[in-house]
């Protein structure tokens, strides 16, 4: 760069002085030498006692430690052999800490040094500084810009971009220099508490070197402590000392920072202007350039008229590379053109930022303030077209490359340039004979074709460098707007984040309604009007929109009594599972999306032309902003009606109550009469006059707009009375009901406080919020209409399966004389709840419904969220924390308490509905069991309730440090009394990570047997074969003994007892009994099942039929019927299933008395 400060002022320049608070580093004074040092550091030894500013760190007291004795004595303590391993490394710690304190303490000294330098030279510098800005003020930057005009355009080229690049340079330096000064413009508040809290550490320290040391301490121990204490408030008096020299040399430091910012501004100004001079330099020189090679190109097409088609041809490209070479180089003066324009609008906007920034933070949030912040918001440029543009340059940049890639290579192909021209010629003659079917006679001139080969090469050569250029121009415009983006990206923020919470218009009075006639005769002024209908006149004769417009209203109004009636036609085939099909129900949607459009769509269409007309005025922009933003709550509320009527959409397919429906469609048409002609009304007022959003005019619309939302909202969302009322007397619904004395009344009175923030003169925050108001309630509607259609899905399915389990159970239940009927009668169609639905399919549903309704809830208010750091601002309490050993005190504001129940809230909502998603993901994409889904679903639910509660902690101030107590108090509470509770909860980890048992095994604990159905925390629930469930603790299950009948295989043996009489045919039965198995088909094939003739018992010979099963629900079943086979096979093979005999002795010793009786002859009361 060509400086504009001469050598002299460069020299002095460079030796001044730039302290940073905590650097050390001592400044130098020009003009300061030997003697006179001496005797500044004198005087200001001097003087410094009666500044009350003592240095302990220099002054040698008795007993002071120095690092020479702390090094002798870490030295010692680490040779030494008799000390314990643990004392030693304590000592060498705190020897360590009062080392680090001394070092801590010089550092200090020599900042407030340097503080105190930087006082004493700041004014010489600053007279220097502004001297020199002075001379460079003075001076014509035109003056030292000398440039050859026979100096090449690429030279001319490589000096603006280095121009460019030394104004880079000093601008940033210059925003350097800005940082600084706003970070000293905070720095007097915090180096107040700073000197407080080292104030009342020195304090605490006094207080602490009193006190006798420990009884169990050493003296080496207590010499130690002693001494990091000392050395510590050594440190701490140093501190003090440099913050208070931070604070007295401040002044003078703040104003040598402006006088070099000064400095820097006005070396950016010159250099700026350097710029600008080279860059109309460049332009002229590339328009001279174009036009050269434009005149150029005509010469060649001259020169080659009536020569050979072949060098015709050649000159015929060489033209055609001339003129993009021309067309190249005016696209490079457009693109820097852009790239000037988008770095002054930057500069601008970062201009306001900063004056925006200052503003608020000297006077506050006030109402004047308010008014210029909006309008600087509303004058913000939109980033959509700047995104936009973005995206095609990355698309012209590939382009240009590919350009410049086979310009190069043919440049390169011309470095041989007999073989390029035969090749050409070649390439030429092939085109010619395609073109005309005979060649031409003679052979084309070789010197006519080398000139033109020649004149090529030059040309590719200034086509790369004019390719290097438009890549270059074409970065530094992308790199400006991406400057631009993220400045307008920043400030966009930071007044969302204010804007909401000002005051932009004064408290509404009755005196202001005079204004009211003003603007309502503008709005309802007969010319305005008159604008109106000519423009809309006008492009419905001149353009084609209004025409198809026209059509296609005239084809849905004609059609719309048939699309009507299409609808409740498909209500009479909802209902049988042989008719029914979701499908209807879609078609039920788009026929109601078509029969509600026509009108919106008119208001829409109208809306549109009237703002992009080229006959529009500032009143028929208003209007047309108006009816854009009319259109869409208009088609809102005629779809909903259209769904609401009898037999519709939500009627015969969502099933919902003719009650509900009534008063929908009660309301929305108070809501279409009521509601839209004043927000029209009120979004007319805006567009006029949208820097106090319409006032007075708009209010009194705006009031009657809210004011119709807050009694529709009302009378639909009342307890009893609404269309919730039905929803919220479910059994299951117990948590809506209980909450609706909460919400009912914010949502009622959220109209009512926007009108009321309307009055005080809070408008830009009331339109905001009636804007999201609006978005969410018809993003809620939404969210009803499909929860309906799902819940109708699944209904649908639903009554499909069933209807095919009732066919298929009839077919199977058929008469085998009837198996030659073809199964085409009617089945009886199964009687299915309508709110029956698959548990996991409906949790599922609601699952999606609710993640989808929290994402679009999180963008529809993400604009705002910007608005919510001022809760920042709005500490509760504080808490420490140590970062790199050092204690920071950090604050714990309401937007801390906000986010905190945030994450308890999405955390409560993913532990409840996470367990179903995950369980029917792994179901559908995996060949997981019951227990490992059920294993996974709990250990992710543990993982969302630990990752959510150390959130919520973490973000309310809570680390470890604090919570240490409450951990020992729950280790004391542990060993004495929940000992118990925790070995089940560590034993329920140990079983989902370890997996004894799962969900469905068939278990043997203790005397009980069963199916496990749960397993919690603390718990196991097992259901055993009478239907009971019994609670089993989870260390039962870790340190007692365990039967699983199905942990790693399925397959399970059954046992089978059968005796037989004697005399009978053993081998026989042994067969029958071994056909019976084989025969039944839950029985395996391998293992194969056998038979033993076990023993010969008492009463029978005993036979044992051993088969396996894959199942353990399947023993049951196939002992069953194995018995059952059994019985008939040894029925129809004559063999007697034995039972017991036994034998009756009588005692002889008397005679016995037999007598012989009828059944007649038996006495009353000898019948028992």
């Amino acid at each position: 760069m060509l400086n504009p400060f001469p050598t002299r002022n460069r020299r002095a320049a460079s030796r001044s002085p730039e302290p940073v608070p905590g650097h050390a580093g001592r400044a130098r004074t020009p003009g300061l030498r030997g003697r006179w040092s001496i005797a500044a550091l004198a005087l200001l030894l001097i003087i410094q006692p009666a500044m009350g500013q003592d240095d302990p760190v220099a002054e040698a007291r008795p007993g002071a430690v120095t690092e020479a004795m702390l090094e002798a004595k870490i030295a010692e303590v680490e040779a030494a052999t008799s000390i314990e391993e643990t004392a030693r490394a304590a000592l060498v710690e705190r020897y360590r800490k009062a080392l680090s304190n001394l070092h801590r303490a010089g550092a200090n000294a020599q900042a407030a040094d340097d503080y105190r330098q930087a006082a004493r030279s700041a004014p010489a510098l600053i007279q220097a500084i502004r001297q020199q800005t002075d001379e460079v003020a003075a001076r014509a930057p035109e003056d030292s810009l000398a440039v050859d005009p026979s100096l090449p355009l690429s030279q001319v080229e490589q000096l603006l971009q280095k121009e460019k690049a030394d104004l880079a340079a000093v601008d940033a330096r210059r925003a350097d220099f800005e940082q600084r000064l706003a970070e000293e413009a905070g720095r007097p508040a915090l180096i107040r508490q700073r000197l407080a809290e080292a104030k009342l550490r020195q304090a605490a320290i006094a207080t602490q070197l009193q006190l006798p040391p420990p009884a169990d301490a050493g003296p080496a121990t207590a010499e130690a402590g002693r001494w990091v204490l000392q050395t510590e408030a050594d440190a701490l008096s140093s501190e003090i000392m440099r913050l208070d020299q931070e604070l007295l040399s401040q002044g003078p430091r703040i104003d040598l920072l402006k006088a070099k910012r000064d400095q820097a501004a006005a070396s950016v100004r010159w250099v700026g202007t350097r710029v600008r001079l080279l860059d109309a330099l460049v332009d002229d020189r590339r328009q001279q350039e174009a036009e050269r090679v434009r005149a150029e190109a005509q010469r060649i097409r001259r020169e080659a008229e009536g020569k050979h088609p072949l060098v015709l041809r050649l000159a015929e490209r060489n033209a055609a590379l001339s003129e993009a070479l021309a067309g190249a180089a005016t696209q490079v003066s457009t693109l820097g053109a852009q790239t000037e324009q988008t770095d002054r609008l930057a500069r601008r906007i970062e201009r306001q930022f900063k004056s925006a920034r200052d503003t608020i933070a000297i006077g506050g949030l006030n109402q004047a303030l308010g008014r210029m912040l909006q309008q600087q918001r509303r004058s913000l440029p939109d980033l959509v077209d700047y995104r936009r543009a973005m995206r095609e340059r990355e698309h012209r940049a590939a382009e240009i490359g590919v350009q410049r890639l086979r310009h190069w290579e043919e440049e390169e192909r011309l470095r041989d340039l007999d073989a390029y021209l035969a090749e050409l010629m070649a390439e030429l003659m092939a085109q010619l004979m395609n073109e005309t079917p005979s060649a031409p006679d003679a052979a084309p001139p070789g010197e006519a074709l080398r000139a033109l080969a020649l004149d090529r090469r030059g040309l590719l050569e200034q086509s790369i460098a004019a390719a290097d250029g438009y890549l270059r121009e074409l970065a530094e415009l992308e790199a400006a707007q991406r400057r631009l983006l993220a400045v307008v990206t920043d400030y966009a923020a930071f007044l969302d984040e204010y804007l909401l919470w000002v005051r932009n218009t004064s408290l509404f009075q009755l005196d202001q309604l005079d204004s009211m006639s003003a603007q309502m005769g503008r709005v309802l002024s007969p010319a305005g009007w008159r604008q109106v209908a000519q423009t809309i006149a006008y492009q419905a004769t001149h353009t084609p929109v209004y025409a198809g417009l026209a059509l296609v209203l005239v084809a849905l109004l004609a059609v719309r009594g048939r699309l009507l009636a299409l609808i409740r036609g498909l209500a009479a085939k909802l209902g049988k599972p042989t008719t029914d099909h979701f499908g209807y129900t879609l078609l039920a949607v788009g026929l109601t999306v078509l029969a509600a459009a026509p009108w919106p769509l008119l208001v829409a269409v109208t809306g549109w032309q009237l703002q992009v007309s080229a006959e529009a005025t500032d009143f028929t922009t208003a209007v047309g902003g108006a009816l854009l933003f009319i259109a869409g709550q208009f088609f809102g509320l005629v779809l909903l009606r259209r769904i609401c009527m009898p037999d519709g959409l939500a009627a015969a397919h969502l099933r919902w109550p003719e009650s509900s429906l009534r008063l929908l469609r009660s309301q929305l048409r108070q809501l279409t009469w009521i509601f839209l002609p004043a927000a029209l009304a009120t979004e007319i007022a805006a567009q006029l006059d949208p820097l106090d959003a319409g006032w007075a005019l708009g209010l009194i619309p705006f009031l009657i707009a809210m004011g119709s939302l807050a009694v529709a909202f009302a009378r639909l969302l009342h307890p009893e009375r609404g269309v919730l009322a039905t929803y919220a007397r479910q059994p299951h619904r117990r948590t809506f009901k209980r909450l609706q004395p909460l919400w009912y009344p914010l949502l009622v009175l959220y109209p009512a406080v926007l009108g009321l923030l309307a009055l005080i003169g809070y408008l830009y925050t009331a339109g905001t919020l009636s804007i999201l108001l609006l978005d969410t309630a018809w993003f809620v509607v939404e969210l009803i209409l499909l929860a309906a259609l799902g819940q109708r899905w699944l209904l649908v399915a639903r009554r499909r399966l069933a209807y095919e389990a009732a066919l298929e159970r009839r077919r199977a239940e058929r008469p085998a004389q009837a198996g030659h009927d073809d199964g085409h009668g009617e089945a009886e169609e199964p009687e299915v709840d309508l709110v029956t639905l698959s548990d996991k399919s409906q949790k599922l549903l609601n699952t999606l419904i609710l993640f989808y309704g929290f994402f679009g809830l999180w963008v529809l208010w993400s604009d705002l969220f910007p608005a919510l750091r001022i809760l920042d601002q709005v500490t509760l309490w504080q808490h420490t924390l140590m970062v790199d050993g050092e204690p920071q005190v950090l604050p714990i504001t309401l937007a801390s308490v906000g986010m905190a129940l945030f994450y308890g809230v999405i955390t409560v909502i993913l532990a409840k509905q996470l367990p179903a998603v995950l369980e029917i993901l792994l179901l559908k994409l995996t060949e997981m069991g019951a227990g490992g889904r059920y294993t996974v679903t709990t250990l992710a639910n543990y993982l969302v309730v630990t990752t959510g509660a150390v959130l919520v902690f973490k973000t309310i101030g809570a680390d470890w440090s604090q919570l240490q107590w409450l951990v020992a108090a729950l280790g004391v509470g542990i060993g004495f009394g929940l000992q118990e509770i925790v070995a089940n909860f560590i034993s329920g980890i140990i079983v989902l990570f370890e997996r004894p048992i799962r969900i469905g095994d068939v278990i043997t604990i203790g005397d009980t047997d069963g199916k496990v159905t749960k397993i919690r925390s603390r718990a196991t629930t097992i259901r055993n074969w009478d239907g009971k469930e019994l609670l089993v603790p989870n260390k039962e299950f870790i340190t007692g003994r365990l039967l699983n009948w199905s942990l790693s295989d399925q397959v399970t043996r059954v046992i089978l007892s059968v005796g037989i009489a004697y005399g009978s045919d053993v081998r026989l039965a042994m067969r029958l009994l071994e056909e019976a198995a084989r025969e039944n088909e839950n029985v395996l094939d391998d293992p194969a099942p056998s038979v033993i003739f076990e023993t010969f018992g008492d009463n029978a010979l005993g036979l044992l039929l051993r088969g396996f099963v894959d199942s353990t629900d399947l023993r049951f079943p196939t002992v069953s019927a194995l018995n059952q086979a059994i019985n008939d096979k040894f029925n129809a093979a004559g063999i007697v299933i034995a039972f017991p005999q036994r034998d009756l002795h009588l005692h002889t010793s008397q005679p016995l008395q037999v007598e012989l009786r009828g059944p007649a002859e038996v006495e009353p009361s000898d019948r028992t």
